[in-house]
């Protein structure tokens, strides 16, 4: 969002040529590479602020540390985050790393705002696809918290458009729906409008498959996530 308020869409991106065919349709657009600071100045001139969503690898570390760094010399006004749903005190790996950039984004002296998301609704049918209409569930009887993508997009975009003064210093956890693993076959059942069945296994079972090569996790993680 420009710092005089009038364009709230400035888009970027890695990829000069996504950006170059922003440009070409009338939209304000930088190039922006998150393991690259030189693209940062330009990017960030006249933004007042920012949402930072990083990858689901360790160098989310860095690459937050950096932007957050530049955010804080350009002037931006307000740093929305986008982190995970723990306690402060989180020992699985990364769990810790979302913490501990929490905690660098919060000493860097810009107004910030944590989204805390539970586990993304999305991830029931991609991360544990459906195979034979059935679909595994890893944490035994234990219930989590789900949120959909498009309302933890438009929690973002609320906090985004309001700004500072409504959301300083505030961290959002989103949890709208808590199932188990049957409750979540009963949701796809009813959705889907066919059964749905649940195979339900624990930590420890996904771990012994994920080490025999049973099971892989998505190639965009890395193996600690």
């Amino acid at each position: 969002i420009s710092q005089d308020g009038h364009d709230p869409q400035a888009h970027a991106a890695r990829d000069q040529a996504t950006v170059d065919q922003w440009r070409d349709q009338g939209l304000a657009a930088a190039r922006l590479d998150l393991d690259d600071a030189r693209t940062f100045p330009a990017a960030l001139d006249g933004i007042d602020r920012l949402f930072v969503m990083t990858g689901y690898t360790v160098a989310m570390t860095h690459q937050t540390k950096m932007i957050t760094d530049a955010a804080a010399d350009a002037g931006v006004g307000h740093l929305v985050h986008l982190g995970i749903f723990g306690d402060g005190r989180s020992t699985e790996p990364h769990f810790a790393w979302h913490e501990l950039v929490e905690r660098y984004i919060e000493g860097s002296g810009i107004a910030w705002t944590h989204l805390h998301p539970h586990m993304f609704m999305e991830n029931l049918l991609t991360t544990f696809p459906l195979r034979d209409w059935r679909f595994t569930w890893p944490a035994g009887d234990k219930p989590c918290g789900l949120i959909a993508g498009e309302d933890l997009a438009a929690v973002a975009a609320k906090v985004l458009a309001e700004g500072p003064d409504a959301h300083a210093g505030q961290g959002y956890w989103l949890s709208t729906d808590v199932l188990d693993g049957e409750g979540i076959a009963d949701a796809l059942t009813s959705a889907l409008g066919r059964p749905i069945a649940a195979d339900i296994i624990t930590p420890d079972d996904l771990r012994a498959a994920i080490g025999a090569g049973v099971l892989r996790p998505p190639a965009f993680m890395e193996t600690t996530y």
